[in-house]
């Protein structure tokens, strides 16, 4: 069973902009672009700044679940330690101002 190009392009086109302004897909499929669309507006009532696939688009706190989920799995599998400073992964960050704990005093239960 292959896939339908056609279908997605239908629900792309129904769902902009009635069910949200804009989007970006791309589905790769053994290391190879098999498609890849922008559509929609980042003003949808100007309609001023059209969507490409270089748009970026601000999404606040939703990547955090994902964030939190890939680091507990790698918790789980013993490659990273939640107490384990973020520069011994990231070096770049070696002189961040950002402290190393969560700001949660321990002696509050969580």
């Amino acid at each position: 069973m292959g896939w339908d190009p056609a279908l997605l392009e239908g629900l792309l086109n129904s769902a902009i902009p009635h069910l949200f302004p804009a989007a970006q897909v791309a589905i790769r499929h053994k290391g190879r672009c098999i498609y890849s669309r922008a559509a929609g507006y980042l003003d949808p009532e100007t309609r001023r700044q059209p969507t490409t696939s270089a748009t970026r688009f601000d999404l606040a706190s939703l990547t955090k679940l994902y964030t939190a989920t890939a680091c507990m799995a790698l918790v789980e599998a013993g490659a990273l330690l939640l107490d384990q400073p973020v520069s011994l992964l990231l070096p770049e960050f070696q002189e961040s101002p950002v402290a190393g704990v969560s700001g949660i005093p321990p002696h509050c239960p969580l």
